[in-house]
């Protein structure tokens, strides 16, 4: 299933009502948070890898994430340093930390890998998401921020201090895939496919 906004702001909520943050806002935060992060993954993250298998051919890849952002420790400590450093200090900094990195970190287990492998049509492949920048992932949370409403002094650094911690977790992040397509080997004259490498392109989705 695709990564949607408003389960990952579902996750968020949760995990922020668990720490016993019930504010007004806090749906409105996770939804701008969840949209905001999501939207830029969708449309900006792209998948490199290096392939390894049969050749010569095209394939299909199919990946996970695994690491970086799918590790909920890993994403709160990110945001958190992002809070301290623009001088957020209040007391449910890191109760907040926790909470938007444990939903990002949740719903991007669920995420998947789709693209193609040229040279090898049949393997593995791992790579890594290139594109995802930190200061648009802050700029669509903002905005979402607004639309609801929200507009306190902190929300720009708030917004860009998620979205630099989500990115620092992407960078750190490692796809996994595998291949299938066709291996035909070298024509001519034709012979059974070979053991080679070759490359990914994909998206999240």
């Amino acid at each position: 299933m695709p990564i949607s906004g408003m389960l990952m702001a579902s996750l968020i909520q949760t995990n922020m009502l668990s720490k016993g943050m019930r504010g007004e806002y806090v749906m409105k935060l996770t939804q701008a948070i969840g949209n905001g992060i999501v939207n830029t993954i969708l449309s900006s993250a792209i998948y490199n890898g290096t392939s390894t298998g049969l050749t010569i051919g095209v394939g299909v890849s199919v990946g996970k994430l695994s690491s970086g952002v799918t590790v909920s420790s890993i994403v709160s400590n990110l945001i958190l340093l992002q809070f301290i450093s623009k001088g957020m200090n209040g007391q449910y900094i890191q109760k907040l930390a926790s909470a938007i990195g444990s939903g990002v970190a949740s719903h991007m287990m669920t995420a998947i890998v789709q693209g193609t492998s040229t040279v090898v049509g049949i393997g593995t492949g791992t790579g890594k998401i290139n594109g995802v920048v930190g200061s648009s992932i802050g700029s669509l949370i903002f905005a979402q921020m607004i639309s609801k409403g929200m507009m306190g002094e902190y929300a720009s650094k708030l917004a860009n201090a998620i979205g630099n911690g989500v990115a620092s977790s992407i960078q750190q992040t490692i796809v996994s895939t595998t291949i299938t397509g066709v291996a035909i080997g070298t024509v001519p004259p034709a012979l059974p496919p070979i053991p080679g490498t070759g490359v990914e392109v994909g998206f999240v989705i």
